[in-house]
């Protein structure tokens, strides 16, 4: 045996290399060989299986300083492609390999080269391409064909892709064979007995290294396959199930289980199984899992028993002889899973894979934890996905309901200024009141939907919007309490003198929504106080139940969206809007609660500091003289309201459902104004008042709308005013005066209001 720095050219040579592509070191006697060749006018033959070999080949020998171009040209190196020169459909073509390299090695003599070097490599390129025996004759002939064209063959071998048997039998074949090992260079001369024996030894060092390397490797491919499954994998179930099947193979375990848990008290989540025997599978049904035990096994870390230890019957009568407990989570005190895996071998068995054991405790746990992430997201996509669609739903579903809210909203306003009996007039204005509470959350959907709307602020009493909220509430209550017979008191302390700067029906949102869910938790009866008070600059509306409470673990999570104790009673929004809706205004919202006594949360405003106090409604109603109003709209009941809010107000209107008729009607009559709807089947509302405006220039158009902020500026070229559905007689009043202020003589008509 000797060293790389002996290693020279050496005529009729047929030399073994003896390699892995794991290791895969780069091969300095390989190098110092080719340079010693091409500086002596000779030539090297490198014979490629794979393209990446080729282009590796060419990147070593540049480096050291070969111009490869210019030897090709030469003739000094030549590289050969296996799969053209090798192969026949598919077929290795030993006799056709030989008469070509006879015909090269000639050619390359005729050129004057005296050294020749063919080095090639046997990896799996030819393990589907020829058996031992086809192999074997093939290296005898070009020992042979070596020999008598005196030149050097080398053959590099990839120890992974061959078994013992191969090489014990190629062996005797070469005169020469190298064992990479790690960094060192061995050479032994098979002819030589002493050298053989020692070769023979090393060899077999090797195989089983390479033995222990497989097993090592396929714990490596492990981890690796649990890492690429979580990028399509369903949830952490399925995770769990494809790791615990690959866990048992690559320890040889018989069967396995992962415990997962809920929460740091060991509450059990789920139970993942692998080829777990029936009988065990039966126990663990019928049995309650001791928590405490678990959690003293946890804190041991991880621990192989064998069957001394093992006190189960069960697991005695089953045969099993050893059992591995490996705890995962980020400390002994935030446990995650328990994975168990048991063997019908020896105690022993499970040692050689405790380092791997533990790694693959800590990949479930960051997998675990990645998966949960993927999850979220996942869950937060698909509720994005929902929202848009629900949102595109939302917008037509807030057009039609605005159509329904202009009739309510306008009738039962007109019958408020018309009915004198106090007990009708305290229910018309709850149904307003609601009806306006509508419209606010028509609002709030077109907010969601991305349609901005006009804002509806005004300094109000707080104690007003208290009061109509409790008005509101009190047919809920006193229809689950009177049907049950259930006993209920309601305490008002209503002490506040403040005026809050706001949109009312928003706060009162947010007051009913916590009344009701007050009511809600007092199923069986009980007691609501609500109170108001002042405190510095500070206005405050307390809202106190004597119902469930809500459990501490719940308190931080009241506020987050679609967080609900109320199941499939509630949506889990309500909270969450009106903490959003309190925030838009500095303000705060606070609760206190205590399970079996009830909850008590507390709203803060800034109070109003402006002086001059608001009134709601004004009592006087100005009155118009002698306009003439058309208004347009393909739904008759809602242009019934607008004509009977008209008239209150002193105009007198037509009105027209079919669009297409306008034109006609203002050939018949005169009119001042119309007020026409945007969305309308035949023609809308925009494609009209261009028509109108062609022969009317005069003419005033006020369109109504539920999207007023949806309009580019070229459509409102001809429109006069935009008047937001659902609409009040304030805000009919506001856009006929917008209209006759625009132009103080209206169609030659003076002093319009009185």
């Amino acid at each position: 045996m000797y060293n790389e720095i002996d290693v020279k050219y050496i005529k009729g040579a047929f030399w073994g290399v003896l390699n892995s592509s794991i290791l895969n070191f780069r091969k300095n006697y390989l190098k110092n060989l080719v340079l010693n060749i091409i500086e002596n006018d000779g030539c090297f033959i490198y014979v490629y299986n794979f393209i990446s070999q080729l282009h590796t080949e060419k990147e070593e020998l540049e480096k050291c300083g070969l111009v490869i171009d210019e030897l090709i040209k030469r003739g000094q190196l030549i590289f050969i492609s296996a799969q053209k020169k090798y192969l026949k459909e598919g077929v290795l073509q030993v006799e056709n390999i030989v008469k070509f390299y006879e015909k090269l090695i000639n050619n390359c003599y005729k050129k004057g080269y005296k050294k020749v070097i063919i080095y090639g490599i046997i990896d799996d390129f030819y393990n589907d391409k020829m058996d031992l025996d086809i192999i074997y004759e093939y290296h005898k002939k070009i020992k042979k064909f070596a020999k008598e064209k005196e030149i050097m063959i080398i053959k590099e071998y990839l120890i992974d892709n061959f078994t013992e048997e191969y090489f014990y039998r190629l062996v005797p074949l070469h005169d020469v064979f190298i064992i990479i090992n790690n960094d060192s260079v061995n050479v032994f001369q098979i002819d030589n007995p002493n050298e053989i024996e020692l070769f023979y030894k090393y060899l077999r060092i090797l195989y089983l290294d390479k033995v222990e390397l497989y097993k090592e490797n396929k714990k490596l491919e492990l981890l690796n396959e649990l890492i690429l499954d979580i990028s399509y994998k369903h949830n952490s179930r399925h995770l769990l199930e494809s790791a615990l099947e690959k866990i048992c193979k690559v320890v040889n375990a018989d069967f396995g289980l992962i415990f997962t848990y809920l929460d740091t008290d060991f509450n059990l989540e789920s139970i993942i199984k692998y080829n777990l025997p029936y009988e065990i599978d039966k126990y663990i049904a019928n049995q309650t899992l001791d928590k405490n035990r678990f959690r003293e096994e946890f804190k041991q870390g991880i621990k192989i028993y064998d069957d001394s230890q093992l006190e189960n019957r069960l697991i005695n009568q089953l045969g099993i002889k050893s059992l591995v407990k490996v705890p995962i989570g980020k400390d002994e005190n935030n446990p995650i899973a328990f994975l168990i895996l048991a063997s019908y071998n020896s105690k022993q068995h499970f040692y050689h894979h405790m380092s791997f054991l533990k790694a693959i405790g800590n990949t479930i746990l960051a997998l675990l934890d990645k998966q949960k992430q993927i999850e979220k997201h996942q869950a937060d996509l698909l509720r994005a996905e929902k929202f848009k669609t629900l949102g595109e739903l939302a917008g037509g579903i807030a057009h039609d309901f605005n159509n329904i809210l202009t009739t309510i909203i306008g009738l039962s306003q007109l019958l408020l200024y018309q009915v004198q009996d106090e007990k009708i007039k305290k229910n018309l204005e709850i149904i307003y009141n609601s009806a306006l509470d509508g419209k606010a959350i028509v609002n709030r959907i077109q907010k969601i939907t991305r349609k901005r709307v006009s804002s509806n602020k005004k300094a109000i009493l707080l104690n007003s919007i208290v009061e109509t909220s409790i008005d509101m509430a009190r047919p809920k209550w006193k229809n689950i309490y009177d049907v049950k017979g259930r006993e209920f008191t309601l305490v008002k302390e209503l002490n506040s003198s403040s005026y809050i700067y706001c949109d009312v029906y928003e706060i009162r949102e947010v007051i009913l929504n916590i009344i009701l869910n007050a009511v809600d938790a007092m199923e069986d009866g009980g007691k609501l106080t609500i109170r108001t008070y002042d405190k510095g600059n500070k206005a405050y509306v307390c809202i106190e139940d004597t119902g469930c409470g809500i459990p501490d673990e719940f308190k931080d999570k009241i506020f987050e969206p679609f967080f609900s104790t109320k199941e499939s009673r509630g949506t889990g929004l309500g909270l969450s809007i009106a903490k959003n809706i309190i925030s838009s205004y500095n303000g705060s919202i606070e609760v206190e609660s205590k399970v079996g006594v009830g909850t008590k949360f507390i709203i803060s405003f800034n109070r109003y500091q402006k002086g001059g106090k608001y009134t709601d409604e004004d009592s006087i109603l100005p009155k118009f003289n002698g306009l003439n109003v058309l208004i347009v709209d393909d739904k008759a009941h809602v242009a019934y309201s607008l004509k009977k809010m008209f008239r209150i107000i002193g105009i007198e209107s037509d009105i027209e459902t079919n669009s297409n008729n306008v034109l006609k009607r203002l050939s018949k009559k005169k009119y001042d104004i119309i007020v026409c709807d945007l969305a309308m089947p035949k023609m809308n509302g925009i494609r009209l008042s261009r028509q109108i405006k062609s022969i009317r220039k005069d003419l005033k158009i006020i369109l109504m709308t539920g999207w007023p902020n949806d309009l580019d500026e070229q459509d409102l070229s001809e429109i006069e005013y935009i008047m937001h559905k659902p609409c009040t007689i304030k805000e009919v009043i506001k856009a006929i005066k917008s209209v006759i202020d625009k132009e103080k003589k209206l169609g030659g008509k003076e002093n319009v209001v009185n």
